[in-house]
């Protein structure tokens, strides 16, 4: 049995911190287009006298936002405390609206699942200033390991039983830099006294601190300040995992381990490159005579050559390079970023070969990008019920312990919080028109009640599933004032005509007989 009290203070790091590190950094450098560093071209793979090093391309960037802006595509989920069987959580819900509105999450979620594709994980924290009217549960989102690091159980991967905050910082004042630790576990919190890492000439950015890759940090030199109970009862971070490894209880990159894949289609591209810009112009090459003026040829100068030979016909050529390994190159590169998309989870989709192919359907859509959606629905679930709503169910208990929120009376440990996801596609022209056909013609055929018939149509076109029982009462009664009004109609006596109505109606049935 792990004591998680021991963990307060260690200098050990946290498991797989060193290597968390190195891949959501070198990630990091993939997606941001740094130039390469060390860890990509040294002196031996990339000799100087082979020119300058390939320039990075966007490859894995592009995965990232695409990636992430499928995640939350339609939207991000709704999150919701199910309030059927006990009638009180249904404050908690509102109040957990209320809670990620004034943290203005919407605005996060996408830049978040991009930084989550680089680190492979991120830590949701919430703190607690019952005197900010406004935002008293402020959250905020971590990079693992660079600013929060977290031990698991070892027995059971599941469960976080120590995590540590700690980033450099710069003080607004001196502009010297400092870092800064807290530590949690279950029982206790605490605090340590800003330790400092640079002079405020020493370093501008966090990255370039002394000794900041190898230790992140850590080591000797950190004062306990203060040791206090947890006032929450448990540890105010949830780990949210980009990708779930067996073995790994942390997370992963999108494309971690891959990127020498990406190095050789920058290499291809690079050559390719140096290639069209040797050719950009065509070779001149002067046949059976010599120029007048031997410098290099400028641009659209007239050029003049004598004959040494006049038995033989001077010339002057404009080779243009060709080769027939080019398009073989182009093929190869394609190649390689297809394997970088689909060693990702995503689906590589050519729009030139999918454009005018007809009217699209969801299930068309559906089957296109079949591998982002399988990979996004693993995304989904990590982020969704294990992650946001752990997240958010952690919350609402830390502070049900802490006491003083009404609102969260009813709140104990069998609470959930849920998150329901928007579609990827919507119903297009097409599916509303077949579904609405079918509907109608199964209702007349009696297979279909017109309510649920009804209920169906509104579905596909969008209407909000609140809004149905309201359009099913209002179908209802109308249905039924009709049905008055028809049997009014049968049981009204008809009245007796007038002598000149009477003429006018013989006339009309004799002339519908035929009669003279």
């Amino acid at each position: 049995m792990i004591d998680p009290y021991t963990l307060i203070g260690t200098q050990a790091p946290a498991p797989l911190q060193r290597w968390m590190f190195e891949q959501s950094w070198r990630s990091h450098d993939y997606a941001n287009g740094i130039p390469y560093p060390t860890h990509a071209f040294h002196g031996a793979q990339w000799p100087k006298n082979k020119g300058p090093q390939p320039t990075p391309i966007p490859v894995l960037a592009n995965i990232l936002t695409s990636g992430s802006n499928f995640l939350f595509r339609g939207g991000p989920p709704a999150f919701s405390v199910p309030s059927e069987e006990n009638a009180k959580l249904a404050d908690a819900d509102a109040w957990l609206q209320g809670m990620i509105k004034a943290n203005r999450l919407g605005e996060l979620w996408h830049s978040l699942a991009h930084a989550c594709g680089n680190q492979g994980a991120l830590a949701a924290k919430f703190s607690v200033d019952m005197n900010d009217a406004h935002r008293p549960v402020r959250i905020c989102f971590l990079d693992v390991p660079q600013e929060c690091r977290v031990w698991f159980d070892p027995h059971d991967t599941q469960r976080m039983i120590f995590a540590r905050i700690q980033y450099p910082y710069r003080d607004p004042a001196t502009g010297d830099w400092y870092y800064y630790r807290e530590e949690w576990t279950d029982d206790h919190y605490a605090t340590y006294e800003p330790l400092r890492a640079a002079g405020r000439d020493e370093a501008e950015f966090a990255y370039a601190l002394p000794h900041y890759k190898e230790t992140l940090g850590d080591g000797v030199g950190w004062n306990l300040r203060d040791l206090e109970d947890n006032p929450f009862g448990l540890i105010p971070i949830t780990l949210i995992r980009n990708r779930r490894v067996k073995g790994n209880p942390l997370g992963e990159g999108d494309l971690w381990g891959w990127f020498k894949l990406v190095d050789r289609l920058a290499l291809t591209l690079h050559d390719s490159d140096r290639w069209n810009q040797k050719n950009a112009e065509p070779n001149v090459a002067i046949v059976n005579a010599k120029m007048e003026d031997p410098d290099p040829i400028i641009p659209g100068e007239p050029i003049e050559v004598w004959n040494e030979d006049p038995k033989k016909e001077a010339d002057v050529k404009l080779l243009e390079a060709s080769g027939a390994a080019r398009e073989w190159v182009s093929w190869y590169a394609e190649k390689m970023e297809k394997f970088a998309w689909e060693k990702a989870g995503y689906s590589y989709i050519d729009l030139a070969q999918i454009a005018n192919k007809g009217a699209w359907t969801k299930l068309a859509f559906e089957v296109t990008y079949g591998l982002t959606i399988a990979t996004t629905d693993r995304k989904r679930e990590l982020w969704g019920n294990s992650g946001l709503c752990v997240f958010f169910r952690t919350i609402l208990q830390g502070l049900a312990n802490l006491g003083g929120v009404p609102e969260l009376s009813g709140v104990d440990e069998a609470t959930e919080v849920s998150a329901e996801w928007p579609p990827y596609f919507s119903p297009t022209d097409e599916d509303r028109q077949s579904v609405t056909s079918r509907t109608v013609e199964q209702i007349q055929s009696g297979v279909l009640t017109l309510d649920r018939g009804t209920e169906r149509i509104a579905r596909i076109e969008g209407m909000p599933a609140h809004e149905i029982p309201t359009l099913l009462k209002e179908l209802k009664a109308e249905r039924e004032a009709m049905e008055r009004d028809a049997d009014a109609a049968e049981s009204k006596p008809a009245e007796a005509p007038e002598d000149g109505e009477k003429a006018d109606d013989a006339i009309t049935l004799s002339a519908t007989r035929g009669e003279p």
